[in-house]
């Protein structure tokens, strides 16, 4: 694992505790990490590591439930269809 894997990582748990500390325990690692690879940062990648240091750190807790909620439902709806096709087509 290289340094700006560590970087991130330990990033990403900074804001997680804050997370945890607001009261959403029900958060974790993998879900800040999925997101944040998925949709924060699909559009526009972070040039410098003070950009990603300071999306991840600053990002409001707002943010981060509406990201997780389409994270959610993206996922919800793509069972929910594989289940629908499995019945379609047995």
């Amino acid at each position: 694992m290289d340094m700006n894997q560590q970087y991130i990582e330990l990033l990403i748990s900074i804001r997680l505790r804050k997370l945890q500390q607001e009261g959403f325990d029900q958060i974790r690692f993998d879900d800040l990490e999925r997101i944040f690879s998925k949709l924060v940062f699909k559009r526009q990648k972070p040039q410098f590591l003070h950009e990603l240091t300071d999306r991840i750190l600053n990002i409001s807790t707002d943010e981060i439930i509406r990201y997780l909620t389409l994270d959610a439902t993206m996922n919800t709806s793509k069972e929910g269809l594989d289940k629908i096709l499995q019945g379609v087509l047995r």
